[in-house]
């Protein structure tokens, strides 16, 4: 398995997007933390590519990715008001 996929499920397992109603209080990564795994995303996909691992990434992981994105950017917004 490549490099990228086991790193989005890590980060699902850390930050589990929960379907709004039933969603409980999660913390959201902390803007240094997510610039960690946006890092950490970006080595996986090099590794990847200099091991031949196949480009793997799986678009229900991406959509988690973007959601996580769009609740930071949220979040930001409002602290700014």
């Amino acid at each position: 398995m490549c490099a990228v996929s086991n790193t989005y499920d890590y980060g699902q397992r850390q930050w589990p997007v929960w379907p709004t109603p039933f969603q409980p209080p999660v913390a959201l990564p902390t803007p240094f933390d997510w610039a960690q795994f946006q890092r950490l995303i970006e080595a996986a996909k090099h590794y990847d590519k200099a091991t031949g691992q196949p480009d793997c990434e799986d678009p229900k992981k991406q959509e988690w990715f973007d959601e996580i994105e769009r609740r930071l950017n949220a979040l930001e917004k409002a602290t700014k008001k």
